[in-house]
């Protein structure tokens, strides 16, 4: 699995290690632009849900609503229309950032 970090977190590190005396300031110098350079990932946050009862007893997913229309036994474990992963249980409410 893929880890990222934020520059801003970084960029504090940085600042707290720049105040070491014994640092030498050509060595920080060289990691912040190191650091600047490394592009930005895309990175979208994870969105979670559940396959709700629809109106013709079909599955909705309760992010965007969008129908199920595979009636089998073994529902999709992500929606297919916006990608939230299935991982709730029928009845939590979303919270405001999900």
């Amino acid at each position: 699995m893929k880890e990222y970090i934020k520059r801003e977190v970084l960029s504090k590190i940085m600042d707290d290690i720049a105040k070491d005396e014994t640092c030498p300031m050509n060595i920080v110098a060289d990691i912040y632009y190191a650091v600047d350079c490394i592009p930005a990932a895309d990175v979208e946050p994870v969105r979670h849900g559940y396959w709700q009862v629809g109106y013709f007893r079909d599955r909705v997913c309760s992010c965007c609503l969008h129908p199920d229309n595979d009636l089998d036994d073994y529902p999709h474990p992500y929606c297919p229309n916006c990608g939230a992963k299935m991982d709730k249980k029928d009845g939590q409410r979303r919270k405001k950032y999900d």
